[in-house]
Parts: structure tokens; C-alpha cells; sequence
């Protein structure tokens, strides 16, 4: 399994590269599969009950409304083919993709690429602090945008790929990056 999400409901998800995706409405006591075979999936989050997103590498991003019941591929030109991360605050999600952030400011419904005029490249990790500042891992570096995505700024690590990044959830600001050279670092 690649990855489990839960809602407050009990319903979980969970993605596998072999089973697609696996759904249980009793806690983990039984699963079904749905409609999603075959996909490489990367990525998986729950940003309300009952709203499910997948992140494929080249099937781009599928969304469900129902659970995981049922679910339906963003269409193209939605979002970037290659879905590596996911992270989510309140109806904003936002997915790094092979085509820089695809961001959405209503669960998914709708999507514009956020760093097209930044920079041209793969996001590889995205994350959201306390705050609302929005956090990308790419090939150049971290950026941070305060505005929602309007626009972005080199924060930390110019010049390295980052592939993971994580905020301390307590409200210090700090945030955790894994660079190509670097490791492990933090912001202070």
C-alpha cells in the first residue's frame, strides 16, 4: 500500500500500485476496489469527509465526492500528468505536478497553474503552514507564497532539488525540507 487516508466517518482509502485503489466503510474490517486499476498511484489525501484525492505518475489527478465510492479523472490540461504531491487547507488544494503547482481554490472543481509565471519545472512536494503560506519543493529550491499563489519566492535551498517538505503543525513556523545534497534541514 502506498498510502492510507481516513476520514472522521471511518471510511478509509487506501492506494496501492497493484490493487488501485481499496475502500473499507467499517474501519478496516473489509475492503473494495473501485475503478482505478492500473494507475501508478503516488499520492493521497482527504482535505474534507468524503472528498478523496489520488495523484498518478502520468494519469494526472482523480478526485471522489463520495468516499471513495466512486471516482473521475481531473480532466487534461487540469492539471500536470505526473501528480507527486498533494496538501490541503480548508478548499484549497494544491497538487505539484510535472508542470509546476496546479492550485485549487474549490476542492478540485476547478485548477490554474500557480507558478507558470515563476518558473518553468516539476514541483515535487507542497505543504501549507498554520498561517496560510503555501511551501514547494522543486528542482530549484524551496518557495514560499503569502498571497494564496500569486506569486512566489526562493525561500531556502536555492539551486537543489527538494522532494519532501513538512510543517511543524504547533504554530513555530518551522519547516522541514529534504534536499538532494543538503539532507534533512529546517527553517528557523
Amino acid at each position: 500500500t502506498t498510502q492510507i487516508a481516513v476520514t472522521t466517518a471511518g471510511t478509509l482509502v487506501a492506494s496501492s500500485i497493484n490493487l488501485g485503489i481499496m475502500r473499507s466503510i467499517d474501519g478496516g474490517a473489509n475492503w473494495s476496489s473501485n475503478n482505478i486499476w492500473g494507475k501508478d498511484l503516488f499520492t493521497l489525501v482527504s482535505p474534507a469527509p468524503g472528498t478523496f484525492f489520488a495523484g498518478t505518475l502520468g494519469e494526472r489527478l482523480f478526485r471522489t465526492t463520495t468516499g471513495g465510492a466512486g471516482w473521475y479523472q481531473v480532466p487534461s490540461g487540469a492539471t500536470g500528468d505526473y501528480v507527486y504531491s498533494i496538501a490541503c487547507t480548508g478548499s484549497i488544494v494544491l497538487a505539484g505536478t510535472d508542470e509546476g503547482l496546479d492550485l485549487s481554490t474549490d476542492l478540485g472543481t476547478t485548477w490554474r497553474n500557480s507558478t507558470a509565471s515563476t518558473f518553468s519545472g516539476s514541483v515535487y512536494a507542497a505543504a501549507v503552514d498554520p498561517a496560510g503560506r503555501f511551501f514547494i519543493g522543486t528542482s530549484f529550491g524551496i518557495y514560499r507564497s503569502t498571497d494564496g499563489g500569486g506569486s512566489w519566492n526562493v525561500c531556502g535551498l536555492p539551486n537543489e532539488e527538494v522532494t519532501n517538505l513538512a510543517v511543524d503543525g504547533s504554530g513555530s513556523g518551522s519547516v522541514y525540507a529534504l534536499g538532494g545534497s543538503s539532507g534533512i534541514v529546517r527553517s528557523d
